[in-house]
């Protein structure tokens, strides 16, 4: 799966953005914007979102592996995962199963 995404600054460490459902990267510009001098902020659209690939399948398990092969595709390492709602979700569960990706995790508004 190649997710469509939009990368903002150049700062060390990264930062990747998930969506929720129903939002897509665009969502979180303004906040990548005022970010970008401190943080590469990565803002995947999560598969059946936005400009990403639209599947028959939107399984939580699908989309920590989609995550996990745009960390492995960008060589992203010890990011800064922030995931929002269904992205929260994701996040959480992509902590547990690749720990090894994640620095600082932060999850928020999650149901």
């Amino acid at each position: 799966m190649i997710l469509h995404y939009r990368k903002y600054g150049e700062g060390n460490p990264n930062l990747v953005i998930l969506h929720g459902l129903y939002g897509a990267s665009d969502n979180w510009i303004s906040i990548a914007r005022k970010l970008e001098n401190h943080y590469t902020i990565w803002l995947p659209d999560l598969r059946n979102h936005g400009s990403s690939p639209h599947l028959p399948t939107h399984t939580y398990r699908d989309l920590v592996q989609d995550v996990a092969d745009f960390f492995q595709q960008h060589e992203l390492n010890e990011v800064i995962l922030l995931g929002h709602s269904m992205g929260g979700k994701v996040a959480m569960l992509l902590a547990s199963e690749y720990p090894e990706y994640i620095r600082h995790l932060v999850v928020v508004d999650i149901a």
